[in-house]
């Protein structure tokens, strides 16, 4: 699995996100969304309104109280995440759950789906 993940990253490209193959190029569709998280795309929006509060969301997911510096509108330095959520022999189980989701938020939003943006990835909120 890792050597197809390391393939795809390397014939992704960034600007315009898209996956360059030997046979042509390949984008991720609304359709490939469906296949493969099972979200239904039809019938009625799964949120509604945004009224969420960014810190209190960030808290909530990462158990950490984020810096002004480190939110950017909606959006999360990368380097913080890298920073502050690392695991050792002492870590409790909860804390391995907030590092393991700062390295998932890392992966898809730094490596598997890039914006322009170089060190910042949506918040999801």
């Amino acid at each position: 699995m890792s050597a197809l993940i390391s393939a795809l990253i390397e014939r992704w490209r960034p600007e315009t996100h898209i996956f360059h193959f030997p046979y042509g190029e390949v984008t991720i569709t609304l359709e490939d969304v469906v296949y493969l998280l099972g979200v239904p795309i039809n019938g009625m929006p799964l949120v509604l309104r945004n009224n969420y509060v960014r810190d209190a969301v960030i808290y909530n997911l990462l158990g950490k109280e984020s810096l002004a510096d480190v939110i950017d509108g909606m959006r999360i330095r990368m380097t913080w995440l890298e920073r502050e959520f690392r695991v050792d022999g002492q870590s409790t189980m909860q804390e391995v759950k907030y590092a393991a989701r700062a390295y998932l938020m890392t992966l898809i939003g730094g490596i598997l789906l890039p914006d322009k943006s170089d060190n910042l990835i949506s918040s999801g909120i």
